[in-house]
């Protein structure tokens, strides 16, 4: 996984460099982003499930400044020992922010300052860097990989119990909601994308000698920060 990050931002560099050298860059015309994102995917609650370490390559088209599509690709590693979770995020976007041109920011810092009640040179100053806020909204359809079943033995106080998950669908659908936080720097965009994901489907067995009642997983909760290309 590591060697296939370093590549594909070689490639994205590469192209990038080749892109600039032939028109300049305007940020305002840019409609396509690829990105490269890490993080955490997890349940909200169900200690059987652990946390997963989620890798993806995503691409977002805009058809107007504040509105798009996303889609790509995730994969969610050890959502429980030897479980795996490969994912197909599809959604839609809307983005709201000033990251426009550094003569425009500043106009916009200067009327931030000047029209605002408090007179708030902080809250002014904020407004200079290129900061975008993104809501996404959609679905993702997904496999799981790997083992049926999962589980482990806790001791307590001498008290010792079985507990675990096991796989009932391998098939998954999740509707996904969730907003990015995002810095612009020339053609690379950083991104920070809290997520919440319900699942349409009945995926997991949530398991435990402490109880006869098996319970599923619905919510799950996805923390990423990702690196994009503007182009």
């Amino acid at each position: 996984m590591k060697n296939f990050v370093v590549l594909l931002l070689g490639v994205l560099v590469a192209s990038g460099v080749s892109a600039q050298s032939k028109v300049k860059f305007n940020p305002a015309l840019s409609q396509d982003q690829i990105a490269i994102s890490a993080g955490l995917y997890q349940a909200i609650s169900g200690d059987e499930l652990s946390e997963g370490i989620n890798y993806g390559v995503d691409w977002l088209h805009n058809f107007t400044p504040a509105f798009g599509v996303r889609g790509g690709v995730a994969f969610v590693e050890n959502l429980a020992d030897d479980i795996h979770l490969a994912r197909l995020p599809l959604g839609v976007t809307f983005r709201v922010g000033h990251s426009g041109s550094l003569a425009d920011r500043v106009a916009y810092s200067v009327a931030n300052y000047v029209f605002s009640r408090d007179h708030s040179l902080s809250s002014a100053l904020i407004t200079l860097l290129p900061i975008a806020v993104e809501f996404t909204a959609g679905i993702t359809p997904g496999v799981l990989m790997g083992s049926r079943e999962s589980s482990s033995l806790t001791i307590t106080g001498g008290d010792s119990w079985v507990h675990g998950v096991r796989v009932r669908n391998r098939l998954s659908l999740t509707a996904d909601v969730g907003a990015s936080l995002s810095l612009r720097i020339s053609r690379v965009v950083l991104r920070l994308t809290p997520m919440y994901h319900y699942s349409l489907t009945d995926n997991f067995d949530l398991f435990s000698e402490h109880s006869t009642d098996t319970k599923t997983a619905r919510s799950f909760f996805s923390a990423s920060g990702s690196l994009s290309w503007m182009f």
